[in-house]
Order: structure tokens, then sequence, then C-alpha cells
């Protein structure tokens, strides 16, 4: 049986990495201890994290607008932004794949997804990209 011990068992890494925080689903509780974590670590610790979508879309990872601004604020306050709009490398073989099926239907449909991600750390921390 799994047991939570907090979200302070983490502290002994000096960077976590949340990849693609918006791409499932979460529900109250979850989205609560993602809420914790971020403001444990905030100004202690560094998260990276990437997200599909854009600040303005962050209501759809948080429950409630009160918690999204919160986790944003807290987030951005000692941040290093990359807003990356190129494909990434599963979109470019998607795209280069159902170009040469010539399947125009599916190569619109990811046309049309935009990526965005964010990345997050503490100034301290060099991040060589």
């Amino acid at each position: 049986m799994a047991r939570f011990l907090g979200v302070s068992t983490l502290d002994r890494f000096d960077v976590l990495i949340l990849d693609d925080i918006g791409y499932v689903k979460k529900d109250h509780a979850e989205t609560s201890v993602l809420f914790e974590l971020i403001a444990h670590r905030y100004e202690n610790s560094s998260l990276v994290i990437t997200a599909n979508q854009p600040f303005k879309e962050w209501d759809q990872i948080f429950p409630d607008t009160i918690m999204t601004v919160a986790a944003i604020d807290r987030l951005i306050h000692h941040a290093t932004i990359i807003n990356v709009t190129d494909d990434s490398y599963r979109r470019r073989q998607t795209k280069h794949k159902h170009k040469h099926k010539g399947d125009q239907k599916n190569e619109q449909k990811h046309l049309n997804q935009q990526p965005a991600i964010l990345l997050v750390a503490k100034p301290e921390i060099m991040l060589d990209v």
C-alpha cells in the first residue's frame, strides 16, 4: 500500500521536472497536491515545467481561478520562460509521415495544434539548452 509522505520528501532534489502538466485531466485532489508542490518549492527549490497550454488556458489544469492565478504567480515570479513555437520532433515526424501518405486531413489536424512550452527554474540554476 502506497503512503503519501508529502511534498517535502522531494526536497532532496535540486530540480524537479514536471513534463506536460496539462496532458491528463486531474481531479481536485491531484490539482491540490500539484499546487501544494508549487507553493512548497516557491523560492526554495527549482521547477522545470512544460505545458502545451498557454497561461490563459491553465484554468483547465486547476479547478478554480484563484488556484490558477496563485500557481502562475508563484511560477513566474523568479522564472525563465521559454515559449517554443517551432514544431516538436514528434510533430515533424507526424507531418512527414502524413505528407508521404497523402493524408491531408490528418496533416491539417496536426498543423492546427499550437505547441507552447513553459520552462520555469530558479535563476541560480543555469540550464544548457
